[in-house]
């Protein structure tokens, strides 16, 4: 793992951890009709619950587009991170509708679907290579790199390995993977993730 990504890493296993948003579970595409998602042994359950869609060009630039304004809104609130009340909402409805969204719960939706393809998508060979593939080249990464102290090792590896600590859904749809891959460095350098 290249040393600029470690905090990310660090963050998003922390976070997934503490607050059962990892992702794990199954780790190929499918474009049939939703199946059941068998948990991996030891999950807490679904990282989280939200609707696939096949997402669209204008979708993902909404996306880019409002997440600094949405996100300044929700740093900013009195409600809480995780709570809006009905005045937070508003303002986060009138943001994701100044860039061409239907409203705050579709910004959601589309960010829940790109996170769901980003959780596969390997940063180094720039693919989708799956959830738990993604996992074992991570770790593989983290053993190989002489540049981390053995006991740094141990750390990165427990936290890589965190992401497994509940599931989600196969992606139903392969041209999300697609649209994600067109889009990527715009993705990865935004602040849609927070």
């Amino acid at each position: 793992m290249p040393p600029s990504m470690r905090p990310v890493a660090a963050a998003l296993a922390l976070t997934a951890f503490t607050l059962n948003v990892a992702f794990g579970g199954q780790n190929e595409f499918d474009d049939s009709p939703d199946k059941v998602v068998k948990r991996p042994a030891g999950a807490l359950g679904p990282c989280m619950e939200f609707v696939q869609i096949k997402l669209t060009e204008k979708q993902i630039i909404g996306l880019l587009a409002a997440a600094d304004e949405i996100n300044q809104i929700r740093e900013n609130s009195h409600d809480g991170f995780y709570q809006t009340g009905p005045e937070t909402t508003a303002k986060l409805d009138a943001a994701a509708r100044k860039y061409d969204l239907s409203g705050y719960d579709e910004f959601k939706t589309i960010r829940a679907n790109v996170i769901q393809v980003f959780t596969g998508y390997d940063d180094v060979t720039k693919r989708y290579v799956g959830r738990e593939q993604l996992i074992r080249l991570q770790v593989a990464r983290i053993k190989a790199d002489r540049r981390i102290p053995a006991n740094e090792k141990v750390h990165e590896i427990e936290i890589t390995e965190a992401q497994r600590q509940c599931t989600i859904p196969a992606i139903r749809f392969r041209s999300n993977i697609d649209l994600v891959h067109e889009h990527y460095a715009p993705l990865r350098s935004s602040d849609f993730q927070k």
